[in-house]
């Protein structure tokens, strides 16, 4: 039952009834996936076979659905499927490894070993077509870009703002090589701010954000960058990577002026079209 397999992580139920104690009054499982995220980065389970289930138990989720799966990749999955509400900043957690196939290539293959959650995004839902995201984000379109290893180095100019945002390779494996033609941002927190700004809008700001690739056929009208089929259709993102983003918009005049005088053989500024925009991530 849910009490032989929490015990299987007493020291993690233990910190987080202590964590929750503290911050929200005394309570027991079913804990969010945040506060769970927190607590299991730096711990495992008894046995290893009992990190997933003993999660699930944590998460308020019946171990019994994720016990008839074949393996563990099967039982995260369906982890993820079984959540009424996941982080959408999730999909800019660091993560050791993501799943690569669709609808759950922005999914960490564990939750254990993944970076501290941010939480300020809001909900998203895991659907069969992939994370479905409530809020808004911003969706940059680039020219397909092709990267192998990390030394190549970007640089996108956003053709409304005129910021200039350097994209580093995070989780970028050696000898990979990654294909990608638009950049998932988190939004600024401000509803007055510029819905079109990433959160890194402020000088030298760095974020993460996603790689991912988008349908050709989304329109471009007005830079809403919905899709034809309808004016509330979500824009279905394939997740690649993730990058780190840098606000270098201060510097732009001079690495501009640079590279003009002296191109270099591995840095490439590309125009980027910024749209604020309802997602599907598979």
């Amino acid at each position: 039952g849910i009490d032989k397999l929490i015990s299987a992580f007493d020291p993690i139920a233990d910190h987080l009834l202590n964590l929750s104690s503290l911050s929200l009054g005394a309570r027991k499982p079913p804990f969010e996936l945040p506060l769970v995220v927190g607590a299991v980065s730096s711990r495992i389970a008894t046995k290893k076979e009992d990190t997933i289930p003993a999660i699930a138990s944590l998460l308020g989720v019946d171990t019994a659905i994720l016990l008839t799966e074949p393996d563990d990749k099967s039982r995260m999955k369906r982890l993820y499927m079984e959540l009424k509400n996941i982080p959408a900043d999730i999909l800019f957690y660091h993560a050791h490894q993501r799943f690569q196939e669709p609808p759950f290539r922005w999914a960490p293959t564990t939750i254990d070993g993944i970076g501290s959650p941010m939480t300020f995004l809001g909900h998203a839902t895991c659907t069969p077509t992939g994370l479905k995201v409530e809020r808004k984000l911003v969706l940059i379109r680039i020219p397909r870009m092709l990267i192998e290893g990390k030394k190549m180095c970007i640089f996108v100019e956003e053709v409304h703002t005129k910021s200039l945002y350097r994209v580093s390779h995070m989780e970028l494996r050696k000898g990979e090589r990654i294909t990608f033609n638009a950049l998932l941002s988190p939004p600024r927190l401000d509803p007055k701010d510029n819905p079109l700004e990433p959160l890194c809008q402020d000088m030298m700001g760095g974020i993460s954000v996603a790689g991912v690739n988008v349908p050709t056929t989304t329109r471009h009208t007005s830079g809403t960058g919905r899709i034809a089929s309808g004016p509330e259709e979500p824009v279905l993102c394939e997740y690649q990577t993730r990058l780190g983003f840098t606000n270098m918009t201060a510097l732009r005049s001079s690495i501009m002026y640079k590279l003009d005088q002296s191109p270099y053989p591995n840095v490439v500024v590309v125009k980027g079209e910024a749209s604020s925009v309802r997602v599907v991530v598979t």
